[in-house]
């Protein structure tokens, strides 16, 4: 059977086990408000989806703490699974381990998993701390699809073994309202672990990354970090004081009409993960605001041919690394 938790909260704790052969949804359907809470070393596996918000006005809430696990093929947050729904679904995240090991576009969905008249899913993941692993190197994540999605990382890690997009889609206003999606990290890790897959910030609609205080984001596609990639897309990068983001490269195209790049630096670093002749290009604007840019070689050869602008706060470039 499946686990639905319509109304109130269901709580699994230690000793807990919950097995689901088919998919199970926290906020199923109509104007269903449930909450699941795992905790203790309570374990939670579903073999299909695992929905919290799946359908119509519903709402749901997952809180994963100590040392509890979820194992589940694919995850959706937020997922508004039929036409003109507008499912919403949080999850907040302190400690344990969450694992998808589904393959598919997507797997690991917050915000909108599918395209139908009227749809605005909306999904926020809350990391503090903890894991988790999008597992399959099939399996794609979206943030933010044809929906609304945030994932906001404070603490604890999260890998991604395939690709990674953030504001995947795009809905035109016949359909749904436009779709965005925001990935911040201002603590803890993100990893796009995948070299054969890339990482888009704004691929056909408005993305943002926000990286700051001590979060660490790594792409390690060779394809790097693209920004603005499809023809209405708008994608910003915003590496603020305390925040690394570690590259092959920054760029915006991976073919075809490429819409708005936008990248401020103030204060945090930009660090490359090998040479390259393109490190950063191609942008439409990179600018250099009051806390200045700083760009670490790793020691190895990287030539910049993006203009850096003067975001006329006097913010200075910082540069690191033994390469030329």
């Amino acid at each position: 059977g499946n686990t639905l938790v319509r109304a109130g909260t269901l709580v699994v704790d230690t000793g807990g086990l919950v097995n689901n052969p088919v998919f199970s949804s926290v906020g199923r359907s109509g104007a269903d408000n449930g909450t699941l809470t795992l905790r203790g070393n309570a374990s939670f596996n579903d073999s299909a989806d695992f929905n919290i918000g799946d359908s119509g006005g519903s709402m749901g809430t997952l809180y994963v703490s100590n040392t509890a696990t979820v194992v589940a093929s694919r995850m959706f947050v937020g997922s508004a699974f039929d036409g003109g729904s507008s499912a919403q679904g949080v999850v907040n995240q302190v400690s344990g381990t969450v694992t998808v090991t589904g393959a598919g576009e997507p797997v690991f969905c917050l915000g909108g998993s599918q395209n139908l008249t009227g749809n605005n899913g909306s999904g926020t993941y809350n990391l503090s701390g903890g894991s988790v692993l999008v597992a399959n190197s099939g399996g794609n994540a979206w943030i933010g699809g044809w929906g609304q999605g945030a994932l906001n990382v404070t603490g604890g890690s999260i890998t991604f073994s395939n690709f990674l997009s953030v504001a995947r889609e795009f809905s035109t206003a016949f359909v749904a309202p436009a779709s965005a999606g925001t990935l911040t990290v201002s603590g803890g890790t993100v990893i796009q672990a995948n070299p054969l897959a890339h990482t888009v910030i704004g691929e056909l609609s408005t993305g943002t990354l926000v990286i700051a205080s001590s979060g660490l984001m790594v792409v390690q596609g060779n394809d790097g970090l693209v920004v603005g990639n499809g023809p209405l897309a708008q994608g910003t990068v915003n590496l603020n004081g305390g925040g690394t983001l570690i590259t092959t490269n920054v760029n915006q195209n991976l073919g075809g009409t490429n819409g708005t790049s936008i990248f401020n630096f103030n204060g945090g670093t930009l660090k490359a993960s090998g040479p390259h002749p393109a490190f950063m290009s191609g942008l439409t604007t990179a600018t250099v605001q009051s806390a200045g840019a700083v760009i670490d070689d790793s020691g190895f050869a990287i030539s910049i041919g993006q203009a850096l602008l003067d975001g006329g706060t006097g913010g200075g470039l910082t540069k690191l690394g033994s390469g030329t």
